[in-house]
């Protein structure tokens, strides 16, 4: 039975208390008053007429007569359904309503209970003669007769259905994540838990695993869609989730964008790992939310029971950290747990996430530099500016490992003006220089959180004009994704850029939606053609056949086409031959420091 009692002296406030103790002073007088006194006795029909209006059922028992009912309030058939005379033909009549689970309780603590002059108090359930099911509180005492011969039973009984199921109501909260509904951290802690005991007493139990599930990215969407748009997603891929697993295993919900699972029936690693790609697979599948269609992947972490840990922080400790392992090598990865990871990747990303906060107040952020040539000629057009971190101890750190990480906390917004004001700087000091020819150009990648944040045009503008250098020579290079995220305030964005006179050039061309009236729609200068497209069109006619339509369909539009990903003059030759503008890559040049830059474009060696 659900434990719902109560002893004196725990339960209920002090003013509750006091209220409780004067309505039995009350019914203690009342009680004095009983049987034929009360016909004798001045103000005994104005004492119980009082108690007819107090909201709690009033009762007062004979003891030595079979627990007969001597009295009883109004509020009683309000409270049980049934009329107070059934109470002279059975004076247990109310206890018969009691639900099974409690009636055991009941009778303990009140009919068989003797002890005189200690208040009793306790809690239990009743389904009423109209079948609503009700809490009842009861606090009563055992006091001598007045009369001197046996004993009354004196009391009241309340209705706190209301306060109880607010109560209950809290109580499940405390275990629920109110926005998938699923279980929380604590109720998946507490879960695991009793799931753990029940394998130390029972070796029969199957192998468990627990499992760690970051969902990519999802800072962007929030950033770029909105939070409530960030919330619905979360709840379908809870629904997902919740789907896929079935009754086969225990699904919740423990971080911002991180869900956990408990798997109790695959027999071997082999066996939870085909079923986790799976859930992988499922979860890389678009999902529609208020008109978007959102895709991301999905970081899993697994550890297992009892090879990995025996108890709840452990296992899930170290699905944690197999999911960190996930994250930093490849998202979208799954991996499982093993005992190096403890030590190395906890100190290093721990250490690694405190040095980015403070890395562009340290001034650990620096410019590299990647040319781009003219398609016929190889002459210099130009470079895009990308973004380097100087770890004072590791060096230089690769942006796939800290970019992902600026984006999901917001940073790369403040990083993003830096980067422009940079290389805006530093165009304004070639130019002084007189080292640049007069087409030279820089571009600068710009984020789906940059572009979407307040005010981002406005700020772009002013950063360039500070400089005072042209601003067609700045080209502000995004990706569909980001342009897509919210097209009607990234059209807005590139109007007030564009009359600017600013460039804009779509990134990563093909890999995304490639919407044909969206180039229509926001005409930008410049497409770059992903190198998913390039690296084979030397050697694969269906790959070549699409990067001469993409550069037909930039003719088309008055745009300039810039072919990344160059690493074999092949290459360069075959799309120098279907007429891209320029190319970048590595057989070029790979991206430098700003010194080696300078030695490049002013044709010395490098010293």
């Amino acid at each position: 039975m659900e434990n719902f009692s109560g002893t004196a002296g725990n339960s209920g406030d002090q003013h509750g208390r006091r209220s409780h103790d004067s309505n039995l002073r009350l019914v203690s007088q009342v009680a004095s008053l009983s049987g034929a006194r009360l016909k004798d006795v001045d103000g005994a029909a104005f004492l119980r007429e009082l108690i007819e209006f107090v909201p709690a059922v009033v009762f007062c028992h004979d003891m030595d007569d079979g627990d007969r009912c001597l009295f009883v309030s109004k509020s009683f058939e309000d409270i049980w359904g049934m009329p107070r005379s059934a109470l002279q033909a059975n004076p247990r009549a109310w206890s018969e309503l009691v639900v099974p689970e409690d009636r055991e309780f009941v009778e303990q603590r009140f009919h068989d209970n003797v002890e005189m002059g200690r208040v009793q108090e306790f809690e239990y359930r009743i389904r009423s003669t109209t079948g609503e099911l009700r809490y009842i509180q009861a606090r009563f005492i055992n006091l001598p007769n007045p009369s001197g011969d046996g004993a009354h039973r004196i009391g009241f009984a309340s209705d706190v259905t209301e306060r109880k199921l607010a109560e209950l109501e809290a109580y499940e909260s405390s275990f629920r994540d109110t926005t998938t509904g699923l279980a929380n951290r604590t109720a998946y802690a507490d879960t695991l838990a009793g799931m753990l005991s029940e394998r130390d007493s029972d070796a029969g139990y199957d192998q468990l695993y627990t499992v760690f599930i970051d969902i990519d990215r999802f800072g962007r969407i929030n950033d770029t869609l909105g939070h409530s748009v960030g919330d619905e997603y979360l709840r379908k891929i809870a629904e997902r989730i919740r789907s896929f697993i079935g009754t086969r295993g225990y699904v919740s919900r423990v971080g911002g964008d991180e869900f956990a699972l408990i798997l109790t029936d695959c027999n071997e690693p082999s066996s939870a790992h085909s079923r986790l790609i799976g859930l992988q697979q499922a979860l890389t599948q678009p999902i529609s939310v208020d008109g978007e269609q959102i895709v991301t992947s999905a970081s899993f972490g697994v550890s297992r029971f009892p090879t990995d840990g025996d108890d709840p922080g452990s296992l899930m400790k170290a699905a944690e950290l197999a999911m960190i392992r996930s994250k930093t090598r490849c998202r979208g990865s799954l991996t499982f747990y093993e005992e190096e990871l403890t030590s190395r990747i906890t100190r290093e990303r721990l250490r690694r996430d405190m040095d980015l906060r403070k890395a562009l107040k340290n001034e650990q952020f620096e410019l590299f530099y990647q040319t781009k040539h003219h398609g016929n000629s190889r002459a210099l057009a130009g470079a895009e500016v990308l973004l380097r971190w100087r770890h004072p101890v590791h060096g230089l750190v690769s942006p796939v490992e800290f970019i992902p990480q600026l984006e999901d906390s917001g940073d790369i917004i403040d990083v993003g003006y830096w980067i422009l004001d940079a290389a805006c700087r530093q165009l304004a000091l070639w130019r002084s220089k007189q080292t640049l020819s007069h087409g030279f150009s820089l571009a600068v990648n710009v984020s789906a959180a940059q572009l979407l944040s307040q005010d981002f045009a406005e700020k772009a503008i002013a950063i360039v004009r500070q400089h005072g250098i042209s601003p067609e020579t700045i080209e502000l290079e995004l990706t569909e994704s980001a342009i897509l995220a919210d097209p009607d305030r990234a059209e807005v964005v590139f109007d007030q850029l564009r009359e600017a006179g600013l460039r804009l050039a779509i990134d990563d061309f093909g890999t995304g939606y490639s919407s044909m009236s969206y180039l229509r729609r926001f005409h930008p200068d410049t497409l770059k053609i992903d190198r998913s497209f390039t690296c084979d069109c030397d050697s694969d006619e269906t790959a070549l056949g699409i990067v001469e339509s993409i550069i037909q369909l930039g003719r088309t539009l008055n745009m300039t086409l810039v072919a990344e990903g160059i690493e074999t003059q092949a290459q360069a030759d075959c799309l120098s031959r279907a007429g891209c503008d320029l190319l970048q890559g590595f057989l070029l040049s790979r991206p430098v420091p700003v010194d080696q830059f300078e030695q490049h474009i002013s044709g010395k060696p490098a010293p």
